[in-house]
């Protein structure tokens, strides 16, 4: 276990810049969707009721455990928009860690464990706004220098390395804004931790417990 500990500190600092960073602008709540999700849900209070059919929203859902975590914090916080931001952040920081566990129960590799986790962990931080097209215009770069007889092997790693970080950082924006920055975009992280609980679990059975 102890060999897995210094691996940990990448996805580790993520999840906790994630956290530091979670949106407190009251305008969360001005959002038409988490105004509709929070008015029906204070005229319907019973958790049970989203249990047996449609989610708030009423666009054929059924999401009765993200609906919870709204009533929950409908009952902490009320109309205080940085407690809904505060539950998006943590919500995205343990599916940063919990991401750690399963490539580590599915690899036994430690760095590349904390590789995907503190990629995956990037992706929440901030907005990069423009990186994935300034990556993308290297990798044509690249190919200038292919017509310009430079080494080919080199040009076309050089290509390879800043299309691949084009496609990386290029989706950082999405992930951001849609699962931190806006409140119904925790359905996502809901559904994601207790999909990585459940593989990470699974994988560990098989790796320490399952008949051989």
């Amino acid at each position: 276990m102890k060999r897995w500990l210094p691996w940990l500190l990448a996805p580790a600092l993520m999840a906790v810049l994630t956290l530091l960073s979670f949106p407190r602008n009251p305008a969360l709540l001005a959002d038409t969707d988490t105004r509709v999700l929070l008015s029906v849900i204070r005229e319907e209070p019973n958790p049970w009721r989203w249990f047996t059919g449609d989610w708030p929203l009423g666009n054929h859902f059924y999401r009765p455990i993200s609906t919870a975590v709204f009533q929950i914090d409908n009952a902490l916080y009320g109309e205080q928009a940085w407690g809904y931001g505060l539950t998006n952040a943590a919500l995205a920081a343990a599916c940063i860690l919990l991401l750690f566990w399963v490539v580590r129960e599915l690899t036994s590799k430690p760095w590349m464990a904390a590789a995907a986790s503190g990629l995956f962990g990037l992706w929440h931080v901030a907005p990069a706004m423009g990186l994935g097209w300034i990556f993308l215009a290297a990798a044509f770069a690249a190919l200038v220098g292919l017509r310009r007889r430079g080494s080919p092997w080199l040009i076309l790693a050089a290509f390879v390395a800043s299309y691949w970080l084009s496609a990386e950082f290029g989706p950082m924006n999405s992930v951001r804004l849609q699962v931190v920055d806006w409140l119904p975009g925790r359905t996502a992280s809901v559904m994601a931790v207790f999909c990585l609980i459940s593989i990470a679990s699974y994988a560990r059975f098989e790796r320490t417990g399952a008949p051989r």
